[in-house]
């Protein structure tokens, strides 16, 4: 089953359990996997771990129904929100088909996107599914509200619910503590399990793993290793997995005056693929728990209860687990509700997270002690140490801490000044051998330097005193052994706990380590050889560590190219399908414009339908052969589109036909109805004799045409020098300036140029021109010559102005053509002509 993955921030360290003996199944069905306890002394209770977990739980799942709530608050937006779609999306794929799903959006409430719960697969669910991806990212998350909205959706139904939300979680200043304990009321009262997937900028990972961790949910935040559709993949099978749940809890021990709390104060419910954590204060020397377990029983998903008995065993305290104190104090107040302890991967999540805290404290001890505040300092280290007692590095901030708050006493008391003693220490007198310390705090006491006194001053020594600093030189040898060795233990013991981090820097710490052993001149050869061995077995797990690591380096690396081609694909196909799909539209587009125009008159929305936009189609989505990214429905409408196109224009065009068929047969029927009219010869029609028209037309030649410009002597002869004949007119490579100055010479008549026309047109005056004319009129010549150039002439203004065609097109010349012989009717012709 997938285990809770967290943020890379957050060092989390997976490793064999020491305690796994306790793992033995119980008869009643629950086991417990791991107690780690820790005691800082004698008058303060200890404090413990106890991991639970069912051994009797059905393995066989009933259907579930399940609410998916996907966060779209104002912060899932951009990518965020497309990790949440790919999360979703592997959700639903991997999800069973017997199991019903009701998505909703979640916000400042909760929105159901469907009317009732259906299929993983069905088409409620992918409605739902684009409705989501509709909706617009606005608000806040309030995690209380649409966590009671989501458990309202549930039907009256026998079958297991639970919630799977998709998003970062509440924001930074989290949730009441009334509001969430009544949340948390709610939803174990109505046997309701929450699993998040962590997507988001920010992912609230403790508050989704509290909610959890109370319900019996899992949480899956995607980081490096694991990416959100593969998170949605894994959730989809741990979030339907059987949760039983615990009633009329009972912690009791042997002994009458035992006192014994647990947090959370209601114990959690329990689930087959991962511990259920209490923290427990007070001896558990017989201590037991007595409850009642509901869980499902069968297909049906009917709840079974059974009266169950665990006893807890008693576990010695050692200085490592002083963790579980620090998580004790901080969610006392609280009864625990907050409590992220997720299975022992939260626990130990937990564990670095205080143990972090602690080696930022010693950091802010060892800035104090620069600064010269040593009371500050041991202040810092102590609060550090009773974090984590192994800490070396707080240990000697405090004893330094110590050293220069007593150095600076001991000058201000030779100094003639009166010091009062800080409360809860007594200040030594000068080679006092007693304890520097902070008295009733609970820590060990640290030795002076020089258990006997001020340190030697030199001289002259008798036998006596010899033996005393051989004793003595003695004595300190022994105890720089007995701290060589405690040194060792504490960072073999913190190898062990950043090997899985960075094995290959813990090898080096190792190494150093162990020269270091090798090189002093306090231990004996035994204790020499033994420490060495122990760190050499160090040595070799941090290197079976760091080939792990670089295999997982490399799985995950693998898993990283194949998610970014998988990723460039779809992105691939996702950009085709919406080429297609606009393609697709303006193909209907053309053929419903095509039918509604067709039908009536003849259009070219087909052709461009067909050998346009068709054709592009048929290219997006080739033949299976040739690309196998495309899916077949675009093949099909690839191969058909241009086929109806081609039937609809041969259509349209047809009954056109058909139309003017019709049409034209039904007026020619007319016109032979017409035609069959008879009328009467009187008056009789007479015709002018062939005489007359001849007569008509000579009469008719001097009205040509009536120029209505009434063009003067200067334009009469350019029209005149229009129809004489040219000779010799012989041009090579001269410019359309000599051109026109030839002719007006030769001619005899004004030329000018239409500079702004030519300008427009973008001719130049420089323009060469080669031709050779002879035997023309004068207007051809000038035809020819300024054709091939897109220039004309024109008479105005008298003078001959060239221009270009587009401008003469612009100026039109009136006449005026007598027919009123051709319209006056035939009687009357001949009455007026005799």
């Amino acid at each position: 089953m997938s285990k809770p993955i967290f943020p890379a921030t957050v060092s989390l360290v997976i490793g064999a359990l020491a305690l796994m003996p306790y793992a033995a199944a119980a008869d009643d069905g629950v086991a417990v996997t791991f107690v780690e306890t820790f005691q800082r002394d004698e008058a303060s209770l200890p404090v413990s771990a106890v991991g639970l977990r069912p051994t009797t739980v059905s393995e066989t799942t009933p259907p579930t129904d399940v609410v998916v709530l996907v966060d779209t608050s104002a912060n899932q937006a951009g990518e965020h929100r497309a990790n949440s779609t790919r999360a979703l999306t592997a959700f639903l794929d991997k999800a069973r088909d017997d199991d019903r799903f009701l998505l909703a959006a979640a916000d400042i409430s909760c929105a159901a996107l469907a009317q009732q719960f259906a299929g993983p697969r069905s088409p409620a669910s992918r409605a739902a599914l684009s409705a989501f991806e509709a909706r617009t990212p606005l608000g806040s998350t309030d995690m209380v509200a649409v966590l009671e909205g989501a458990a309202e959706l549930f039907e009256a139904s026998p079958a297991p619910r639970t919630i799977v939300y998709i998003g970062d979680g509440p924001g930074i200043a989290g949730v009441d503590t009334a509001e969430f304990r009544h949340l948390l009321t709610t939803l174990k009262n109505k046997r309701i399990s929450v699993s998040s997937v962590g997507v988001g900028p920010a992912v609230n990972w403790p508050s989704l793993a509290a909610i959890a961790n109370a319900t019996g949910g899992m949480l899956i935040v995607p980081d490096a290793t694991i990416s959100p559709s593969d998170a949605g993949s894994r959730m989809a099978s741990a979030a339907i997995q059987t949760v039983a749940w615990p009633e009329d809890v009972v912690l009791s021990a042997e002994a009458p005056d035992a006192r014994l709390r647990m947090l959370p104060g209601h114990l959690p419910p329990l689930r087959a693929d991962r511990d259920s954590v209490l923290l427990v204060e007070g001896g558990l020397e017989g201590a037991r728990l007595d409850f009642v377990l509901e869980a499902p029983a069968g297909r049906d998903g009917a709840m079974r209860q059974r009266q169950t008995e665990v006893a807890i065993p008693a576990a010695a305290p050692i200085p490592e687990n002083a963790y579980v104190e620090e998580l004790y104090r901080n969610a006392r107040d609280t009864d625990g509700v907050y409590l992220p302890t997720l299975g022992r991967e939260g626990l130990n999540v937990a564990r670095n997270v205080i143990r972090g805290e602690a080696t930022a404290l010693v950091k802010m001890a060892r800035q104090a002690e620069a600064s010269g505040a040593h009371g500050s300092a041991m202040r810092l280290a102590y609060a550090s140490l009773r974090k984590d007692p192994d800490n070396v590095d707080a240990w000697v901030m405090f004893t330094a801490a110590q050293k220069g708050l007593f150095e600076e006493e001991q000058a201000q008391q030779a100094g003639g000044e009166q010091v009062d003693a800080p409360e809860g220490r007594t200040l030594p007198a000068p080679g006092d051998d007693a304890a520097i310390g902070f008295g009733g705090e609970g820590l060990p006491q640290v030795e002076a330097q020089f258990p006997d006194g001020a340190p030697p001053t030199g001289g002259d020594l008798g036998a006596g005193e010899q033996q005393s600093e051989l004793a003595d030189f003695a004595r300190m040898k022994k105890v720089r052994a007995q701290q060589i060795e405690q040194e060792v233990a504490v960072r073999l013991r913190n190898a062990r706990q950043t090997c899985t981090v960075d094995p290959d820097r813990t090898r080096v710490d190792l190494k150093e380590l162990q020269r270091q052993v090798l090189s002093s001149e306090d231990l004996d050869t035994a204790t020499r050889d033994r420490l060495c061995r122990q760190i050499e077995i160090s040595i070799r797990d941090s290197i079976i560590r760091s080939r792990e690591r670089a295999e997982r380096a490399l799985v995950s690396d693998r898993n990283h190219a194949i998610a970014q081609e998988r990723a460039r694909l779809d992105g691939e196909l996702r950009r085709r399908e919406d080429r297609i799909k606009q393609l697709t539209e303006r193909y209907h587009s053309l053929v419903e414009e095509g039918i509604r125009v067709g039908y009536q008159q003849p259009t070219d929305k087909f052709t461009e339908a067909e050998r346009i936009v068709a054709k592009e189609i048929a290219e997006q989505a080739p033949p299976l052969y040739a690309n196998r990214g495309v899916p077949m429905t675009a093949r099909e409408i690839g191969v058909t589109a241009p086929l109806v196109a081609r039937i609809l224009d041969y259509d349209t065009e047809n009954v056109r036909v058909r139309r003017d068929t019709q049409r034209g047969f039904m007026d020619v029927l007319h016109l032979a109805d017409i035609a069959s009219i008879p009328f009467p010869d009187e008056p009789p029609i007479i015709y002018p004799s062939a005489a007359r028209w001849q007569e008509i037309t000579r009469l008719r030649e001097k009205y040509k045409s009536v120029d209505l410009g009434n063009p003067g002597s200067a334009e009469k002869r350019i029209y005149d020098a229009l129809d004489n004949p040219v000779e010799n007119f012989e041009f090579n490579e001269t410019s359309l300036r000599d051109v026109v100055a030839q002719i007006k010479d030769s001619q005899g008549i004004p030329i000018e140029l239409d500079q702004k026309a030519l300008d427009e047109a973008g001719l130049d005056l420089d323009t060469p021109i080669t031709k050779n004319i002879s035997g023309v009129s004068l207007r051809s010549a000038l035809r020819l010559l300024l054709g091939e150039i897109d220039l004309t002439y024109l008479i105005k203004d008298e003078v001959m102005l060239i221009t270009t065609k587009e401008k003469a097109a612009e100026n039109m010349i009136i006449k005026v053509y007598p027919v009123a012989d051709l319209v006056i009717p035939v009687g009357m012709t001949r009455s007026a002509t005799g």
